[in-house]
């Protein structure tokens, strides 16, 4: 692609140059074999780039279609490959989400409470810790 653009520039370029010297030596007085001879060289250039910028286009062409005739062969594995990635990082956490879900089956009861049931549990709990304890209980008093 590189090469065809530098062609591409070339050409360009070689255009420019030879209307600049058809424009020169438009004039009668300005046709001297020198320049005459310049014309001729840029023209042959000018037809030999052409030429070769019609081959690289036509390799460029072929190479495109075998590139985009390939596309699927390179395609395929990636996308199984992100496929099973996929399917084994779901499968992991529908493993993972089954073990949380079953330790919290035990505790079924703290998963729906409100904010007032739960103070009242704590409470509750706090109530059974100072009974097990051995220091005195200074709340009541």
């Amino acid at each position: 692609v590189k090469r065809r653009e530098r062609k591409q520039s070339e050409e360009a370029s070689l255009e420019s140059n030879l209307a600049k010297e058809e424009a020169k030596s438009g004039t009668a007085g300005s046709r001297t074999g020198k320049r005459l001879a310049t014309l001729a060289y840029l023209r042959r250039d000018l037809e030999s780039t052409k030429s070769q910028l019609a081959q690289l286009n036509e390799a460029l062409l072929t190479d495109l279609q075998a590139l985009q005739a390939a596309r699927p062969d390179y395609a395929r594995p990636c996308v199984r490959a992100l496929a099973q990635a996929e399917a084994q990082h779901f499968d992991q956490l529908a493993q993972l989400c089954a073990r949380v879900s079953d330790c919290f089956a035990a505790e079924e009861d703290f998963i729906c409470l409100t904010a007032d049931s739960y103070a009242e549990m704590t409470k509750d709990r706090l109530k059974q810790i100072r009974a097990l304890s051995i220091v005195a209980d200074t709340t009541d008093s």
